[in-house]
């Protein structure tokens, strides 16, 4: 079968793409959000029939408090939050269908399920995946300068890209402490930068 050379060249150009608008957006997260109370940061990258998502939110938006957990209640807390984390949707896809029709939700299938909570502070940074954070998190103190936040990164199938029109997110409703979401959506066809609230957390794809 002979090869199709403009197919080829569109796949090298897409994943060269996802790679310059990646690198920024993960550098941007790492230098400011942990220091934006309220605020998160998010990516959404669609390529071929997959979905990856990247978020970066500040654990006072959801635990209501800086720094590492170092009691028994805050490690409760942590612990309930990660696992509430790991069983909710934080995006929804919807298809294109025509004006008079009711938006219709595309079914994705989870493949991959990631989080992390990331210290930092003046003098060192450090990183914990929560598999295994009861071991890790009883040598740091509370501090104004410490900072920590969520890293959440989740990869979805579907079937088809094509149809997709809009997306929504439910992170408003997870961390409830939170009231914007810096949004960015890379597809094979363009780049989109927008901003998510509480009284508007939804958009077009198209």
């Amino acid at each position: 079968m002979p090869i199709n050379n403009k197919n080829v060249i569109k796949k090298i150009i897409v994943s060269l793409l996802v790679l310059i608008v990646v690198i920024p957006i993960t550098a941007s997260a790492e230098q400011h959000s942990c220091h934006l109370h309220g605020k998160a940061q998010a990516s959404v990258i669609i390529k071929d029939n997959m979905i990856n998502i990247n978020v970066n939110i500040p654990a006072k938006s959801i635990l209501g408090y800086e720094g590492i957990a170092k009691t028994e209640k805050e490690k409760e807390d942590l612990n309930n939050a990660i696992k509430s984390l790991k069983k909710q949707s934080l995006f929804r896809f919807y298809k294109k269908r025509k004006w008079y029709q009711k938006k219709e939700e595309i079914q994705t299938l989870l493949t991959s399920n990631s989080i992390k909570v990331k210290e930092k502070n003046k003098s060192k940074e450090t990183e914990h995946d929560t598999h295994h954070h009861n071991d890790h998190h009883e040598h740091s103190e509370h501090h104004d300068e410490t900072h920590s936040e969520f890293i959440i990164n989740n990869q979805y199938k579907i079937k088809d890209n094509s149809n997709l029109k809009s997306i929504s997110t439910n992170l408003f409703k997870i961390a409830p402490r939170l009231d914007r979401v810096q949004l960015i959506v890379v597809n094979e066809s363009k780049q989109i930068e927008t901003y998510l609230d509480t009284e508007s957390n939804y958009t077009k794809l198209k």
